[in-house]
């Protein structure tokens, strides 16, 4: 068995509220689905020893699947 060290910085915590859209077709009917506020309520990291990649799935309102989010925006840091 081989051991595996990662580091691995996970960019939303449980309790994050985000925003998620819809992409509507055709978009003049993007008003009748509107963007919803959702709380991350799990995050799961899953990594690949072959390719060296970790992934972060989360579980949004305590049901359903465990879906793949853009990372937010990183604050940039004041000097």
């Amino acid at each position: 068995m081989t051991t595996i060290k990662i580091s691995a910085s996970c960019p939303y915590e449980i309790g994050d509220k985000i925003v998620t859209g819809r992409e509507i077709h055709p978009p003049e009917l993007a008003f009748r689905f509107p963007a919803a506020v959702r709380t991350i309520t799990d995050i799961v990291c899953q990594y690949s020893a072959q390719t060296g990649e970790a992934v972060f799935l989360y579980e949004l309102d305590g049901r359903g699947p465990l879906v793949r989010l853009e990372a937010p925006p990183r604050k940039k840091k004041r000097k």
